[in-house]
């Protein structure tokens, strides 16, 4: 992965850099294309000045007027034909650098996304996120595989045919210099206008991406609460100020690009009327006002080239901002130490978490868990029970205290380490669009028996991933932890959308899960908090009791009340 530049220009090179060889070869051939584009006007005042002019004067005959003209022809078509060629090699050849560098950069985009810590990403709208490894990305393509080359060709142009036309007639040349900056007052006006307008778009068009996911996401949901008219009407809000971007844009563009093309059909008028009386004069002959006014063509479709690839530029340098931004958040801190030998050992020592400042989640949470013991975490929704969980995984830091791991803190663990030794089951079931086997080894080689052994011991019979019940994904996700055995289990209302009957099944085979390793468990069954060495009781952010099944009922506080209300007088 490149190293991030502080700034987007030198970040956006560092893709070219290992292209730079083929760039400059590339470079070349433009510089010999814009010279053959530049000799074909010349050709053509040849063919007047010396052939059919002096065969309409009578100083040369037909025959050989003709004879010149078609070796003229012969190598006007010849030129034609390896511009083409060489046109062919310049857009394939710059296509490849672009679509190299677009797969480099969408690579090094997904692998920065992946290593970003949680809270940043809980804190973005997916949508957003996938624009910017969509559109933005795209945007690039131009600014490596069109801008940068047409540019350089366009400023060739530009530069060698001024200084033919300078060489040609001074007086003509001086006519055109009086527009040029005309047009280079109108370029600036548009500059700032143009470039916001694109931003606006960019912007807008994150926000209906974000949104679109968000509701096509939680459609079951919409539609039982009947809440869709709600859901289109801030569509249509959104949807409106993109158009309403978009439109600024048009209306830009299209002010800006029939201004320009103005200035060629005034430019030829002007040509026309001073250079024909210098024809007129003799100053000039009639093949080199032909030539002229071929090249004053191409003088300005460059020059409006370059007005249209300035809306391209714009479009793209907003998008490079945005991902070098994206590109600059620091990740997930890697590497750290790993207890050596790792025995377990997990302590939270006076922890203290809040997602907003003095906000407490939890509040001086403090416990330890001993290798191969079973604690059950229980207590009211909104208690700070996942949070725990979350912060134990590294995927949060609290504020105040620590948490320790064989006596070190989790803040100087190898998180990645770490994590490998944690087999997690969380409250949602996330599947990926993959078949159910594939969901269960996460990608992981596993050999056909350690599937199959695993089917058969948990009586899986699950054929097609579509259309699973939530207690199928929750089988699907605890498959995940039995497969991967790893030393530390978490299982956050793993069992909670599984009907008595399956989790009952499933109860022997967790016994043999837990054998011999740690865990930590959010439950309200009772079968499960029955197996736990000791229940913690959390109220308001806070461990209010601990103890085990029996002792916390005797104690006949927050637990025994829990227990009347969830499993009914006879449980108690």
């Amino acid at each position: 992965m490149n190293p991030v530049s502080s700034r987007p220009l030198s970040w956006l090179l560092s893709y070219l850099r290992p292209h730079l060889a083929r760039f400059f070869l590339l470079v070349g051939v433009l510089i010999g294309l814009t010279g053959l584009e530049l000799s074909l006007p010349y050709l053509i005042k040849e063919g007047i000045d010396r052939s059919v002019v002096p065969a309409l004067k009578g100083t040369l005959t037909p025959g050989a007027a003709l004879h010149q003209l078609g070796l003229l022809g012969a190598v006007y078509v010849s030129l034609l034909l390896l511009i083409f060629g060489l046109n062919y090699l310049l857009f394939y050849q710059l296509q490849w650098i672009g679509q190299h560098i677009m797969a480099r950069i969408r690579r090094d985009l997904l692998h920065h996304l992946l290593s970003l810590p949680v809270p940043f990403l809980d804190s973005q709208p997916i949508g957003r996120l996938v624009t910017r490894a969509t559109n933005d990305v795209a945007a690039l393509n131009e600014l490596y595989a069109t801008i940068a080359p047409v540019v350089f060709k366009d400023v060739l142009l530009i530069l060698g045919i001024s200084g033919i036309l300078l060489s040609m007639n001074v007086r003509l040349f001086l006519v055109l210099v009086v527009l040029v900056p005309a047009l280079a007052t109108l370029s600036y006006l548009f500059q700032k206008e143009v470039r916001q307008a694109y931003l606006d778009v960019r912007k807008h068009l994150a926000r209906l991406n974000a949104f679109v996911q968000e509701h096509l996401s939680g459609l079951e949901v919409l539609q039982a609460f009947r809440a869709e008219p709600h859901s289109f009407q801030q569509f249509q809000d959104i949807n409106r100020d993109l158009y309403q971007a978009y439109h600024r844009q048009i209306a830009l563009f299209s002010l800006f690009r029939p201004t320009i093309s103005f200035f060629p059909t005034l430019a030829t008028a002007l040509i026309l009327w001073v250079g024909g009386g210098e024809v007129l004069r003799q100053a000039l002959t009639f093949g080199a006002l032909v030539a002229f006014l071929d090249y004053v063509k191409k003088l300005f479709t460059p020059i409006q080239d370059l007005a249209e690839k300035f809306n391209i530029y714009q479009s793209a340098i907003a998008a490079s901002q945005r991902l070098h931004a994206l590109m600059r958040v620091t990740p997930e801190r890697v590497g750290g130490r790993r207890p050596e030998p790792f025995h377990g050992r997990i302590t939270f020592d006076h922890v203290w978490f809040a997602y907003e400042e003095e906000r407490w989640v939890l509040q001086d949470i403090s416990f330890t868990l001993e290798p191969g013991q079973v604690i059950a975490l229980v207590g009211p929704t909104g208690t700070g029970k996942s949070t725990l969980v979350s912060l134990l995984l590294g995927f949060r830091t609290p504020q105040r205290g620590e948490i320790l791991v064989d006596g070190i803190p989790l803040r100087e663990l190898d998180l990645s380490w770490w994590r490998s030794q944690i087999g997690w089951v969380s409250q949602e079931s996330l599947l990926f669009e993959e078949d159910w086997t594939r969901n269960i080894t996460l990608f992981s080689s596993f050999s056909e028996k350690e599937i199959q052994d695993l089917i058969h011991q948990l009586d899986l019979h699950i054929l097609d991933q579509e259309g699973l019940a939530s207690g199928e994904k929750q089988m699907l996700s605890l498959a995940r932890v039995f497969l991967f055995r790893r030393r530390i289990l978490i299982l956050d209302e793993a069992t909670s959308h599984m009907d008595s009957l399956t989790e009952a099944r499933l109860d022997r085979a967790l016994d043999t899960l837990f054998q011999g390793r740690t865990g930590l468990i959010i439950a309200h069954r009772l079968s499960t908090l029955k197996r736990a060495d000791r229940i913690l009781v959390m109220d308001r952010g806070r461990i209010v009791e601990s103890g085990t099944h029996e002792s916390l009922l005797q104690q006949n506080g927050l637990y025994a009340m829990y227990c009347r209300l969830h499993f009914g007088r006879i449980a108690v």
